[in-house]
């Protein structure tokens, strides 16, 4: 009987950890594409350096959280995200003719984020 309760508690603290880690991650990509949102917004309204103000905003917040999320995630996913979020910063600082990078750029960092969320929320295609 003691082993049995044992297992259990292991078992719900597993799966207690699991579903925090989940929310963690989820937390962090929503304030990430918040970030990113922002910047796609100054750019549109031409307010250049007050994007590479969030883009720094940005990069900050994701090295804070790195460490936290490199427990929990393939690093080859952070990577590739951190890779993007200084693609944009470039984009902004080296801008080009109708800011025809820094779209690419925004566009590919916002979806690898919101890979990152499908990837880690608990769907039937994802378990199987």
């Amino acid at each position: 009987m003691k082993k049995l309760i044992i297992t259990s508690f292991i078992a719900v603290l597993s799966v207690t950890i699991c579903l925090l880690c989940m929310f963690y991650v989820d937390s962090v990509a929503t304030k990430a594409e918040k970030y990113i949102e922002s910047i796609q917004t100054s750019v549109s309204n031409q307010q250049y350096r007050a994007a590479l103000g969030q883009t720094n905003e940005l990069s900050n917040f994701w090295s804070q959280n790195h460490d936290i999320l490199s427990m929990v995630l393939h690093h080859e996913m952070l990577e590739e995200i951190e890779e993007a979020i200084a693609l944009v910063k470039s984009s902004l600082e080296h801008p080009d003719e109708e800011n025809v990078n820094f779209w690419t750029q925004i566009t590919s960092s916002l979806v690898k984020i919101q890979n990152l969320k499908d990837t880690e929320s608990p769907s039937l295609a994802n378990i199987l």
